[in-house]
C-alpha cells in the first residue's frame, strides 16, 4: 500500500466556474525488478476541499495511455501497464473576494505485484 498527498488549485475570479475537469494519473511502480500495480476500485481517495461546494465527485477509471492519451479500459487491470485516471470535476460559483477552490486529497492504492 502506498500513498500520496496532492492538492488542486484552482484560483479563478469571483463568478461562475463551468465545469471544468483536472486529471490525475496514477501509474504501477517497479521496486528491486518487481513490478506493482494497482486498479481503480483499490484506490481510496480522501477528500478534504474549501470551499468543498465547487469540488464534485471524483471519478476513478482503469485504462492505458496510447499516443501520449488516455484510454479509458478494464483490459490491463493487474498488469504493470494499467493506469487509473482520476477525473475531478470542478464547477460552481467563486466567492466574491476570489478565494482559491482547493481540493486536498489523500490517495491511497493497494498494490498488487505483476
Amino acid at each position: 500500500m502506498t500513498t500520496a498527498d496532492t492538492s488542486i488549485v484552482v484560483n479563478r475570479a469571483s463568478g461562475s466556474i463551468s465545469n471544468e475537469n483536472q486529471y490525475f494519473y496514477v501509474h504501477g511502480q517497479s521496486v528491486s525488478g518487481q513490478k506493482w500495480n494497482h486498479v481503480a476500485s483499490g484506490i481510496t481517495i480522501t477528500e478534504v476541499s474549501d470551499p468543498s461546494t465547487n469540488i464534485g465527485t471524483v471519478v476513478k477509471e482503469d485504462g492505458y495511455i496510447n499516443g501520449g492519451s488516455f484510454s479509458a479500459t478494464t483490459t490491463y487491470q493487474n498488469t504493470a501497464t494499467n493506469v487509473v485516471r482520476l477525473t475531478v470535476p470542478i464547477s460552481g460559483t467563486m466567492p466574491s473576494n476570489d478565494l482559491s477552490s482547493i481540493l486536498s486529497a489523500n490517495v491511497t492504492s493497494n498494490l498488487v505485484q505483476s
